[in-house]
């Protein structure tokens, strides 16, 4: 296949160098002005931290021009505050045959994509791993490699075979469990803190406890069916949260791959200035709160604070500190 991979980030990077692996005519699109940059990149890699085997590839090509013909798989690989200004690049009506595959965190993208593209295949993919860019198509992998793909394409659900990446398929409820998962996002980005951090330190995960508390709420309110990406029920995993010790971590570590080194996108984006996903992850629970008239303070403060991060108006928390402002 084909692919055309749009955002050269760590989910840009990562799936790249997979799909290259799989065998796939990769290219990347870049802005103009980092074109010269890209193209002076010996190769495309990906470092592993953990057991994962690391890659080291050719470069794919690189473009700046979003020429869609004979393209099979458009990979949406950008952030939400990017979206609106590459769908408006995009023409009105997209090739027939190509499968757009929107990869941003959240829920609720895919019928927006569906109504702005009708007639288009709109495939979900779930990232699942952890990765930090170290400079052009050079990425470290901080968790084990896997994506999970809401589709019954088979086409798509085989295209990463033979590659090392571990593919799963799932429904609209995983995606709702991803989300209640991934509001772990905004504690370690106030707190500029690991996932080991979150899921060792007490004072953290009690913060995390309390903002998927209120999800839970929201979701039940809202008939929402969601499945975990843990294997176990959430009442459980709240208990082994709460009083299990180092278990949820060893859980992480075993089914994720996760490594001490591994921090949410959110703690990097803040540290480095730009605009986050927030109103996508915890903003998602409280509009859905509002709808439903369920209260959803400890989102409610952690979203403000997460603005007053990003505005520069305030430095990253201590666990201490933001346990008192969120609860």
């Amino acid at each position: 296949m084909r692919c055309l991979i749009v955002g050269t980030g760590s989910v840009g990077t990562v799936l790249a160098a997979y799909l290259v692996k799989a065998g796939h005519d990769v290219a990347c699109y870049v802005r103009p002005s980092r074109r010269a940059e890209y193209e002076s990149a010996a190769s495309l890699s990906v470092q592993s931290t953990g057991r994962t085997p690391s890659l080291d590839l050719p470069r794919p090509a690189i473009t700046d021009q979003l020429n869609l013909q004979d393209v099979d798989v458009l990979f949406l690989c950008v952030k939400h505050p990017a979206l609106p200004g590459l769908l408006e690049q995009l023409p009105a009506t997209l090739p027939q045959g190509l499968a757009l595959v929107p990869c941003l965190n959240g829920v609720g993208l895919k019928p927006k994509l569906r109504k702005r593209f009708p007639g288009t295949e709109i495939a979900q993919l779930t990232i699942m791993f952890n990765a930090r860019v170290e400079q052009p198509l050079s990425a470290i992998l901080t968790t084990k490699p896997e994506v999970q793909f809401n589709t019954n394409n088979r086409d798509l659900l085989e295209m990463f075979d033979g590659s090392g990446i571990v593919m799963g398929q799932v429904d609209d409820a995983a995606e709702w469990g991803k989300l209640l998962i991934n509001l772990n996002n905004a504690v370690c980005g106030a707190s500029y803190t690991t996932f080991k951090d979150l899921l060792t330190n007490k004072v953290l995960t009690g913060v995390f406890v309390k903002i998927m508390d209120e999800a839970i709420a929201v979701y039940e309110a809202a008939n929402v069916r969601y499945t975990l990406p843990v294997p176990v029920p959430y009442k459980l995993y709240r208990w082994i949260l709460l009083n299990g010790g180092p278990i949820a971590w060893w859980i992480a570590r075993f089914k994720n791959g996760l490594t001490d080194q591994a921090y949410p996108s959110m703690a990097a984006d803040i540290t480095a200035g730009r605009k986050t996903e927030i109103e996508h992850l915890n903003g998602v629970i409280q509009e859905l709160g509002r709808v439903k008239r369920i209260p959803t303070p400890a989102n409610d403060r952690l979203i403000s604070l997460i603005h007053q991060l990003e505005a520069g108006e305030r430095k990253t928390l201590s666990p201490e500190e933001l346990s008192r402002t969120i609860t």
